[in-house]
Order: structure tokens, then sequence, then C-alpha cells
């Protein structure tokens, strides 16, 4: 989605919430974001996805290489987000390897399934290697899941379970914990 320069930062948080929106709405369609200066080992979209879905009331895991002074300073500039483990998370941002396991996050309960956290996975993303079909999706799309068999245990916990975001810089789509996961 092209961002025209014109448009005043309301607009242009609105663009983004769309993009997010339509990801979301139709798991594994390929979003884009505008490409911006990033603090060190974040992604573009990583970026705008936290700046435009988080505030004071969010709860950031940070895992590995983008848990750094100048990733901490940024999120509470842009957000005002507090930084957390893993196990008090409403969202969590890293590579595949930094975040796994995740068993310490937030699943939900029966009561509020909705309180769970949300995955912003940085991966450069390769040849599809997964199916996915459910909501949102006509018959089945292909994509490229890290590791398709986690994806699917977190996804048989319907209702409960992670919601994901991959993205590879200014590149994101989303495998929400609705769809069924099955191989190529």
């Amino acid at each position: 989605m092209e961002i025209v320069s014109k448009k005043n930062n309301s607009q242009i948080s609105a663009d983004y919430f769309r993009s997010i929106l339509f990801a979301t709405s139709y798991p594994g369609s390929i979003e884009t974001l505008k490409k911006i200066d990033t603090p060190s080992g974040m992604f573009s979209a990583s970026c705008l996805i936290l700046k435009t879905l988080c505030d004071s009331y969010s709860n950031i895991f940070l895992g590995g290489d983008v848990n750094n002074s100048e990733t901490i300073e940024w999120i509470k500039f842009n957000t005002g987000a507090n930084i957390t483990n893993k196990k008090n998370a409403n969202f969590a941002v890293g590579f595949w390897k930094d975040l796994i396991p995740f068993k310490d996050f937030k699943i939900g309960d029966q009561q509020n399934p909705d309180q769970s956290c949300t995955i912003i996975c940085q991966y450069q993303f390769e040849k599809p290697n997964a199916t996915i079909t459910g909501p949102g999706i006509k018959s089945s799309k292909s994509i490229f899941l890290p590791d398709k068999e986690i994806i699917k245990k977190n996804n048989q916990q319907f209702p409960l379970g992670l919601d994901f975001y991959f993205v590879d810089n200014e590149k994101f789509y989303s495998i929400p914990r609705s769809l069924k996961i099955g191989v190529l």
C-alpha cells in the first residue's frame, strides 16, 4: 500500500490500520507498509504494527536482538507501551529463534480467549511450505511458516492460542489461531 506524503499523521495511521485489518481479515495475504527508519534489529512492518496496535496499556516482550535500549526507547516514545516478560505480554516481537518456545505466552482462557499474546515474528519469507484454510480464505492458500507443526499445534487450541504476524522488512501477513494448517 503506497502512502502519499501529503496525508496528515492520522490519515497515515488509518492507512496502516486498514492494511493490518486487511491482512488479519484475509490471512496469508501479503501486505506492504512504508519503509521507515527503525531501531536496531527491527523491521519496518514490525515497528508500524506496534505503533498502530499498541498504547500505554500494552505489554510487549522483546526477543533476542530486538531487546536493546534503542528499541525500548523507540517503543516507549512511539507507543508508551511497557516492556515485559513472556508471561505478561500482549505482544511479542523478535526473530523466530528468539521467541520459541511459546509455552510461556498467554493463550487466553475460556471466558476471555481474546486475552492472548500476538506474536510479531521477523523472518525472511521463503518458498511456501504449508497451506492454510479457514475464515477469510476462499479455498486454501499456500504460505511459508518457519515451523508449521508448532503453528498447527497452536491453532488446534482454538478459540485459545496465539495470533501471528510474520514480517519480512516492509511486508507482512497474518496467521490467526482460527486457521487450519496443512502441508504442501
